[in-house]
């Protein structure tokens, strides 16, 4: 049996959160703050992401702390601009920013395919507009379609490829400082 349509349910590591008293390892230990995410998918394409909860996890025991969605944002937003200023340690990039880690061979497939995507989209957009003899109203709207349809994968699959690419330009720099 083919199936068209699937919802995905699964844990997505965001960026590291700090070190943290853990109540249950009874110690100083990281924390990654992660998302519990229902994906909907049609024909293997993306197409809709719920996040569902919002934690902080424990990298040593596994301890979990569910987190507000503003507690969340403020969290992250702080984490992320450290971040950018480099003060994350060397060992939390090497491991948690390493092309094999981030995924790289997944993001470019995934970006080949949502263009490929598009283009049929736009194609079958263009095939459409030169067969018309009269003005129609699904002609419109099966045009809007047919680009929104084409169009969304491919920017939500860029976009994921761009914050990568941030992540494992990071990565870089800190395997390969350069000298002065």
């Amino acid at each position: 049996m083919l199936y068209f349509a699937d919802i995905e349910h699964f844990y997505q590591q965001e960026i590291w959160a700090g070190k943290y008293f853990c109540p249950i390892c009874k110690c100083q230990t990281d924390f990654h703050l992660e998302r519990y995410i229902m994906r909907g998918y049609i024909f293997f394409v993306p197409f809709m992401s719920i996040t569902k909860k919002r934690i902080q996890l424990c990298d040593r025991c596994g301890h979990t702390i569910e987190l507000r969605k503003a507690e969340y944002k403020a969290k992250h937003k702080s984490q992320w601009s450290d971040f950018l200023a480099k003060k994350f340690p060397a060992y939390i990039v090497i491991n948690d920013y390493h092309p094999k880690a981030l995924k790289m061979w997944q993001k470019y497939l995934a970006v080949a395919l949502t263009g490929l995507w598009a283009y049929f989209a736009i194609s079958g957009s263009i095939s459409m507009v030169s067969t018309i003899d009269g003005m129609d109203i699904s002609v419109p709207i099966g045009l809007a379609f047919f680009l929104v349809l084409g169009i969304v994968p491919l920017v939500f699959a860029l976009l994921s490829m761009r914050k990568a690419l941030i992540k494992n330009r990071l990565y870089k720099a800190v395997i390969t400082p350069t000298s002065q």
